[in-house]
């Protein structure tokens, strides 16, 4: 027996196939600083490869910078192309 799919609604950018994913998202807050969040439940179209995160997983995220302390912390080179 086959496991079906859930029916996804099309792109509404490019009307490709939108799938449930779990992806990397990088954010940053007012303040500039930046966040890398793995394996993050989110919506990406096969075509045009924009993503659309569920309001159930911006909770997630919020959650994780008030309530969790991060896996790792990296060190992130910056590099300004208007100064060479």
């Amino acid at each position: 027996m086959t496991k079906k799919r859930p029916q996804l609604d099309p792109c509404p950018l490019c009307g490709g196939i939108i799938e449930a994913q779990m992806i990397t998202h990088e954010e940053r807050d007012a303040q500039g600083i930046f966040y890398i969040f793995e394996n993050v439940p989110a919506r990406r179209c096969a075509q045009c490869g924009e993503v659309w995160l569920p309001a159930k997983t911006i909770k997630l995220l919020d959650q994780a910078l008030t309530h969790t302390k991060p896996l790792k912390v990296i060190k992130t080179p910056v590099f300004d192309l208007a100064i060479q």
